[in-house]
């Protein structure tokens, strides 16, 4: 995106939308949304004498393998936080492994570590990320190592997950962070995720954007906003940033999107939220887009180019178990 894509997406979104969340991950105060009394389960409708809930911070507005420690949510059951982060959180933390290694995205505990078939070990610690490659020239770069260089790393495959499962957990966090006035907008998603609503989408277009450098412990965020004219573009657009990574999404079925569902083809404008963080000293953010509609088991692979800036430290390969989270 050069810097007039830049500006007209920035007008757009101004023009056009609202902000109606807008939080980071890390902070002095935690966040509940939802009820502290008279709780009601936002996905399943079942209240306190009909189901148990959990303490306030037992279920997370966003998964805490992406980073969230302070957002938690009120009205979600126990046992849906058990069915959504089985059924489609499982999926997403196994796509995104690979890209929350290499941008040392803090987890519930520590941090990620990913294993590939072909030996690639990421490993990363509080102070600086570990690379254990078992490609022998790659190796001896390492070894040999004095001063600043830049590498390609071999291609690395994703743990085996299901697109739609990934994209529906993306859903769950903005049906999560929407404020109540407009949860009835959220309602047929939410059916949706629970499969209460058999629909089909596709393609299923998941926005992505990529910001290189290191970014250091910079928090992660969720917003969400609103569409405030009458233009035939979706009601709701929600992003996460996690690390260097962002991925942006609409909440399907919102009842003031009926303009999507004529049962025919239907186009609309995806236009990027532009990142506040479009430049670093190692570039400009890349903006990209896939589709997630698959059913399908499938592994993703991925590619990552380092520069480096001063000495790797090389560990020769050992056997290590990479974490779901």
């Amino acid at each position: 995106m050069n810097a007039e894509g830049l500006d007209e997406a920035l007008e757009y979104y101004k023009t056009n939308y609202e902000f109606v969340f807008d939080q980071r991950f890390e902070g002095d105060t935690k966040i509940f949304l939802g009820r502290g009394n008279d709780r009601v389960c936002r996905f399943c409708s079942r209240n306190e004498d009909e189901t148990k809930f959990g303490p306030n911070t037992h279920s997370h507005a966003v998964p805490a393998f992406l980073g969230n420690r302070r957002i938690f949510l009120r009205d979600e059951c126990k046992e849906c936080n058990a069915f959504l982060g089985r059924e489609y959180e499982d999926h997403l933390g196994r796509k995104s492994l690979f890209a929350r290694s290499l941008s040392r995205v803090k987890k519930r505990k520590g941090r990620p570590a990913y294993k590939d078939p072909n030996g690639l070990r990421v490993d990363s610690t509080e102070q600086q990320l570990q690379l254990s490659p078992k490609d022998l020239a790659l190796r001896e770069l390492f070894e040999n190592a004095t001063g600043p260089f830049s590498f390609d790393l071999p291609d690395a495959e994703s743990q085996t997950y299901v697109p739609l499962h990934a994209a529906k957990a993306l859903v769950k966090i903005a049906c999560s962070v929407c404020p109540e006035e407009d949860l009835d907008q959220c309602k047929h998603a939410i059916d949706w995720i629970m499969g209460r609503l058999e629909m089909k989408i596709e393609p299923l277009y998941v926005l992505q954007a990529f910001t290189p450098g290191p970014l250091g412990d910079f928090p992660g965020q969720v917003a969400l906003l609103r569409r405030t004219t009458d233009i035939n573009d979706p009601y709701l657009w929600c992003f996460v940033r996690f690390g260097n990574h962002r991925l942006q999404f609409f909440v399907p079925f919102a009842p003031k999107d009926r303009w999507m569902c004529t049962g025919n083809e239907v186009t609309f404008r995806s236009s990027h939220i532009p990142d506040r963080l479009h430049r670093t000293q190692f570039g400009e953010t890349q903006y990209f887009r896939s589709d997630w509609s698959s059913v399908e088991e499938t592994t993703d692979t991925d590619k990552a180019r380092f520069q480096v800036v001063g000495t790797p430290t090389y560990l020769p390969p050992t056997e290590h178990e990479s974490e779901g989270e």
